[in-house]
């Protein structure tokens, strides 16, 4: 299947009481042995072990608490940025220093410590992976003992610092995920973060989130819990969620969500963990309904076909794409091997449509196999997904 990531079925399409343009209908196949696997509703878990932290010095100078569990290593990358009239601000010079709980203090402009423990890392933002805008510099701890690291900052007063503070051999992970992935106006957002220490669960953390709607800053901090009433599973098991109800249908786009951990380890250790996620928040143009979905299996032969029924609620007329695509029995790892695909374009009036399409299968395609349609509407005026139904037949 040579054709785009969105693929669909034949078919045509009938708007109760209203007279439709025709639909402009593409139809593929997919390639013999060619798997198909549905796309995940959830944003996939991120991990994290590092924290992010954003100061501004103040009379020129700043201390930013690091708690490390100990046994693994310290990256510390610091991005400075010095405000300009512009707002767009410019690369500011910041003095740079890391105090151990030992009191020895890794000075600026020193290339090592005495037990080569500790160095400095001059860096590029390409090579860091991470968007961060500023003079840059990383430092690195070797062999990072536990306790509280304190990073001192000394330069231009207002300018704002970035830090990125990374355990990347530590046990302790951050596990963030929000969902849906496309979240319809008035549909809940679930929000979880998972601690563990190695195996062990860790409870008794404090988790809050934060969303930014594209364009916008953050909201206030919201707190996760691990009670076993707020989307995270069982009780007291390291789990923490947060159930968003009433979350406003604007701005559409893509949201994102920061997430914050703080708390101590198996050994007592404090530690701080910043994680992410995100959620796309569709314009609510249409929906397709489903309820009242159906997709079976109809002819013999050459004219075997999948016919597939589902409403569309239209609140904003314009153009939609109706795109299926249908796949056979599934397989290890959950693929199934595609069979068919086509994708309808159409101007819709306001209102009920009723969609109907007949995708045509192959006389060589298995008979009666257990078939698996998803179908989607998408909006192109106003792009975005306006409703996914996935339904299973023979």
């Amino acid at each position: 299947m040579k054709k785009r990531s969105l693929p669909l079925a034949a078919f045509a399409l009938v708007a109760p009481l209203v007279l439709a343009a025709d639909p402009k209908i593409e139809t593929g196949r997919f390639a013999p042995g060619e798997a198909y696997a549905p796309p995940e509703l959830q944003a996939p878990a991120r991990e994290s072990r590092a924290f992010l932290k954003t100061v501004q010095l103040e009379q020129g100078s700043a201390v930013v608490a690091l708690p490390v569990g100990g046994g693994s290593r310290l990256i510390v990358w610091r991005a400075a940025v010095a405000p300009g009239p512009d707002g767009r601000g410019s690369a500011a010079q910041v003095a740079t220093s890391l105090r151990l709980p030992s009191g020895e203090v890794f000075a600026a402009g020193e290339a090592e410590s005495r037990d080569g423990g500790l160095r400095r890392l001059p860096v590029e933002a390409e090579e860091l992976g991470l968007d961060l805008a500023g003079s840059q510099e990383a430092l690195h701890v070797r062999r990072a003992e536990p306790g509280l690291h304190r990073l001192e900052l000394v330069g231009q007063s207002g300018a704002v610092v970035t830090l990125v503070a990374a355990e990347p051999d530590s046990s302790l992970v951050l596990k963030t995920q929000a969902g849906p992935l496309s979240r319809q106006p008035g549909e809940p957002v679930t929000l979880t973060a998972a601690l563990s220490d190695g195996a062990l669960p860790l409870t008794g953390a404090r988790v809050t989130a934060r969303l930014l709607a594209e364009g916008r800053t953050g909201g206030k901090a919201l707190e996760l819990r691990d009670d076993g009433r707020s989307g995270d599973g069982a009780a007291g098991d390291g789990v923490y969620g947060l159930v968003l109800r009433g979350l406003p249908s604007a701005p559409a786009g893509l949201w994102s969500v920061r997430f914050e951990a703080a708390g101590h380890d198996g050994a007592g250790h404090a530690f701080l963990r910043t994680g992410g996620s995100g959620f796309v928040n569709e314009p609510g143009a249409a929906k397709l309904a489903t309820r009242g979905a159906s997709a079976r299996v109809v002819g013999t032969g050459a004219t075997r076909h999948v016919r597939v029924e589902a409403d569309a609620l239209v609140r904003e007329a314009g153009r939609y794409r109706f795109d299926a695509i249908v796949a056979g029995a599934q397989g290890a790892q959950g693929r199934r091997p595609g069979r068919a695909w086509s994708e309808a374009t159409q101007e819709l009036a306001a209102g009920r449509v009723r969609l109907s399409l007949d995708v045509p299968l192959r006389e060589s395609d298995p008979s009666g196999e257990a078939l698996l349609v998803d179908l989607r509407l998408l909006g192109l005026d106003r792009p975005g997904l306006a409703g996914r139904v996935t339904l299973e037949t023979r």
